[in-house]
Formats: C-alpha cells, structure tokens, sequence
C-alpha cells in the first residue's frame, strides 16, 4: 500500500509541474513569433499605405500640372492657327507700339485676358522675338531695354519646341528682387517665342496640400533629371545631403517628358510599426498575465479532478490493481485516452467509409455520363461518314473524317474523373467543327471569342462544346439558307469562368424551351436532348450547382447557352 501512495504522490507532481512547465513553453514561443511576424506584417502594410497614398499623390498633383500645361499650350495654338494675328504680332515686333491697335492684335488680348483670368497660377505672359526691340508683356508692348531680367530674356533666346525651366522674372528694371517662376516656352511661326510664367509658390503650395506626410518631400524634375520645383520641405532641404534613407517612388507626366518624384524618410514606416508594436506589446503582455492566471486556477482545478480520480482508485485497492502501460505508468489520462481515441478512431473510419462510398458512387455516375455520351457521338459521326462515303462530292474527304473522328474519338474514352485543360478541350472542339464543315458545306459557321492568357492554366471536362454545337448543327441550321453563325465566347472573372454559346438559327419555341429546362433538373436521363442533360450533369457533379447550363432564346431567332465555373474548382485535375 506504501508504493502505491508513492504513485500516487509522484503522479500528482509530475502531473502539476509537466501541466505548467507545457504551458509556459507553448505560450512563449507563439507570442514572440507573433511579435516578429507582427512587425513584419505591420511594415509590409504601411509600405502599401504609402505607396498607395503616394499613387493617390501623384494622380491629383499630376492632373493639376498637366492641366495648368496643357491649358499655357492652348494659347501657342491659337496663335499658330490664327495667321492675321501672327501678322499682327510680327508688326507689333517690327514696329513697336504703333501696331497696338491692330484688331488682331486686340483680338490677342482678348483672348490673353480671359485665359489669365481663369488662370490664378499664371504669373505673367511674355512674347519674345530675338530680331526686335520690343517684347509684349500680357497686353501690353514693351522696349527690350526696359524690361528688367537679362538672363530671363537670354533664356528665351533660341528656343524651339516646347519646354519647361526655371526661371526668376522681373517685369521692370525698377524691382529690387524677381518673381520665381516656372516658364512655359511654345516655339511660335516666325521665329516668335511665347513664355508663359507660372508662380512658382503656387505650384509649391499645390504639392504641400497634396503630400500625405509631414516629411515627405515632392517635386517635379524633367525627363534628364534636373529639377525644376518641388514642396517647401523639398526646398528647405535641397539637396538631399542627409544620411536617412528614403522610400521613392515616381509618376512620368506628359508622356514621360516630366516626373514628379517623392521621397518619403524610412523613419515614417519604422515609426508607424514602432508605435503599433508597443500597442501590440501591452495587449500581449495584458493577455499573457490574464493567460497565466487563468491557466494556474484551471490547472488546479484539473488537478483537484485527478486527485478525486486517484482517491477513488486507492479506495477500490490502490493502483497496483490497475493494470496500467509502464511507458505511461504516471500518465493518468491513459485508459481515457485509449478509450477516445478508439472510439474516434471507429466514427472517423466509418465516416471515411461514408465519404469514400458517396465519391465512388459520383465517379460512377461520372463514367456512365462519360460514356454514355459516346454511343451517341459515334453513331451521328459514323452516320455522317457513311453519308460522306455515298457522295461523290464527299468521298474524297471520307478518309480525313475518319481521322478526326479517330481522334475525337480516342478523347472521349478516357478516364472520366481526370479533368483535362481547356486548351486542350478547345483544340478536340476545333477537330469536331472541321468534321462538321465536311459535312455542312459552308451552311454553318463557328466563332471563337476569347484571349489566350484567360484560360490558361485552367481545366475542365471533356466533351463539353461537342454535344451543344451538335445541338446547333443537327437543329439550329437557318430554313431560309443563310449561313447559321455560332458564337462562343469565354470571359475570366475574378472568382469565375463565364462561357456563353449562341447561334443564330430559328431558335426554338417557348414550350420547348421550357421542356429541356425541366429535363435537365431531372435525376434520370431524358428520352431527348441527352446531350445537353449530359454536359448539364457533369458540370453540377464536378463544379456544383452554380455551374449548371442556363439557356434563353434570342429575339429574332437563336439560343444562348451559358455556364459559370468557379476558378478555385476549375484549377483542379481530377475529381
């Protein structure tokens, strides 16, 4: 009686120190790899913040610059394809203020003061020809030698095409300090060249307000790289000379004539996972101690539990009555487990049992609507040959319809549960239509409608085009004889492959219609449309009830068949 109350004492330690020593180990180990894994993820995701946000950056302040050029533009073409206002304009360069009242001229103005006027960022207009005296100001026509900025004027000087620089403006010689603007140069007729100055602060408060983060520089540089302008924390900071690494990311503009580029310092997404770390710190340490806790009065109790098991035992004799495993001499869950596990073992084997007997009884259901298909093909194939080899026209291409019909044939028979590629269903399709055109003689034709990338990848049953084009060939031929055009089309969704099959044909009456519909819910085959029941019924075996045929008539004439796969079905090979 001794030994067992020393089991009995062993088995209540060991239970109570290997309980708590599993609890810690297993606690531990997931909570610092979900810490790691937490900073990772957190990282992964403000990175696809910023850069969506950057995107989001891009697409507002682009569309805002592009607009403000493509509307400077409109004034280099109005001129252009005005040819009494470039008249106009060379007189004003070649004789200075007396051309000012020229109509065109005036005209010129008109249209220069409703542009400035919806135009708040534009600082001024200037019109330049290097040959003359003069320069036009907005309306107004100035001497050379009054105006105040030489190095503006030098910039101007042999421009072509258009372009886009930095520049410093002083309308008159009497300014102490220059506007900065960013100068719009169109190259006009005749050697004139316009510049449109747009204020520079402008541009920088527009790209302030579109910037996502305090830090985040952005600006705007041609297709060499030179910059032209950019945010104040852009300017304040130019060059980049600090030792912080950044995340960039660019926008081309204008047909990749211009970008704008953003710099966003690696301390914005390292500050944003630090923060939430700590956050995420807090409530795994809270949950740790709660965990703790709860874990010491639950194992107390499971302890208290065990301890009144052990009582019992020792009443009815002690544990060296019970016969117990020496490998699990002081596991005291040993008989309930061995108890459990075969009861679990017996209900799962009975439920695999189940599921295996329901899959063997789908697979044959399968293989008869395999090959009950095929008795139906080959009698309507070899009834064609046999016409074929009757008829004169026809007996030269009997021996290429029984190669097709050869290899269709050998397509068909294989193993059922095995789905193959749409590629390859397609390319037996393609077989069966040319059997048909031998045939047909020109009085039906099949379009395809898809691209090659969409289904790639993709499997599906066999025989599935087969029995609905025999459909349309043996009841969808125009009475009226005009060549029947079938459709097939097949589309890739996101969760789904939609194929849609249609023809043009004489179609078939409501009443019909409405028969097929109800033979293909039915569980037994149909005297008629066996086909179409066949195709019906694999589909909703293999892909399930979303995938069964759905038909309507055309108006006009015509039916439309159509059917949805689920992509994470179709991607399978075999049942």
């Amino acid at each position: 009686m001794d030994s067992g109350n020393n089991s009995v004492a062993k088995i209540r330690r060991v239970f109570f120190i290997k309980n708590l020593i599993t609890y810690f180990v297993l606690l531990l180990v997931p909570v610092i790899i979900f810490c790691l894994v937490a900073i990772a993820v957190v990282e992964r995701d403000v990175i696809s913040l910023i850069e969506t946000n950057t995107n989001t950056v891009f697409n507002m302040s682009g569309a805002s610059i592009e607009d403000m050029l493509f509307s400077s533009s409109r004034i280099g073409i109005y001129v252009n394809t005005h040819a009494d206002m470039l008249i106009a304009l060379l007189s004003v360069f070649q004789n200075g203020y007396s051309a000012e009242n020229n109509p065109a001229f005036v005209a010129y103005n008109n249209f220069l003061d409703d542009f400035i006027a919806s135009a708040p960022y534009i600082h001024s207009v200037c019109l330049y020809k290097e040959d003359s005296d003069y320069i036009v100001i907005g309306g107004s026509v100035r001497r050379i030698n009054g105006f105040g900025n030489e190095q503006f004027m030098d910039s101007l000087a042999g421009s072509s095409g258009s372009v886009l620089q930095k520049n410093n403006v002083m309308l008159n010689a009497f300014e102490g300090r220059g506007t900065d603007v960013i100068t719009f140069i169109t190259a006009l007729k005749y050697g004139m060249v316009l510049a449109i100055n747009i204020n520079e602060a402008y541009v920088c408060d527009m790209l302030d307000m579109a910037t996502q983060y305090p830090s985040e520089k952005l600006f705007l540089a041609d297709s060499n790289g030179e910059v032209i302008t950019g945010n104040h924390v852009f300017k304040t900071q130019y060059p980049l000379v600090s030792q912080e690494s950044y995340l960039r990311q660019s926008h081309d503009l204008l047909e990749g004539n211009y970008r704008l580029v953003s710099y966003i310092p690696d301390s914005v997404v390292h500050d944003a996972s630090h923060s939430i770390f700590l956050i995420l710190n807090l409530v795994m340490g809270t949950a740790f101690i709660a965990s703790a806790i709860i874990s010491l009065v639950l194992t107390r109790n499971s302890y208290k539990k065990i301890n009144e098991m052990l009582k019992l035992f020792e009443k009815n004799g002690g544990l060296d009555d019970i016969v117990i495993d020496p490998v699990a001499h002081f596991d005291m869950y040993h008989y309930v487990v061995e108890s459990i596990a075969r009861s679990y073992i017996r209900e799962t084997r009975l439920k695999e049992k189940v599921v295996q007997g329901e899959l063997d009884l789908t697979r044959t259901q399968l293989s008869a609507l395999q090959y009950q298909i095929n008795p139906h093909f080959i009698f309507n194939t070899l009834q064609m040959i046999d016409i074929a080899v009757n008829d004169d026209e026809l007996r030269s291409e009997a021996s290429h319809m029984i190669g097709l019909f050869s290899s269709i044939l050998r397509y068909s028979i294989q193993n059922p549960s095995q789905l193959v590629s749409l590629e390859e269903e397609i390319s037996i399709t393609r077989m069966y239509i040319r059997l048909q055109d031998l045939r047909m003689r020109g009085r039906a034709i099949v379009l395809w409608d898809y691209e090659e990338e969409e289904i790639e990848g993709l499997n599906f049953i066999r025989m599935f085009f087969q029995p609905v084009l025999e459909n349309i060939f043996q009841h969808g031929i125009r009475p009226d004889g005009q060549v029947t055009t079938a459709r097939i089309r097949l589309k890739r969704f996101d969760d789904f492959l939609f194929i849609a099959i249609s023809d043009n044909g004489p179609g078939m009456s409501n009443e019909n219609l409405l028969s097929i519909r109800k033979s293909l819910r039915q569980d037994t085959p149909p005297s008629h449309h066996i086909g179409l029941y066949n195709v019906n019924r694999r589909l909703e075996l293999i892909f399930g009830p979303e995938a069964r045929l759905r038909m309507l008539n055309i108006e006009g004439g015509g039916l439309h068949i159509t059917t949805k796969i689920p992509l994470q079905k179709i991607r399978n090979d075999t049942f």
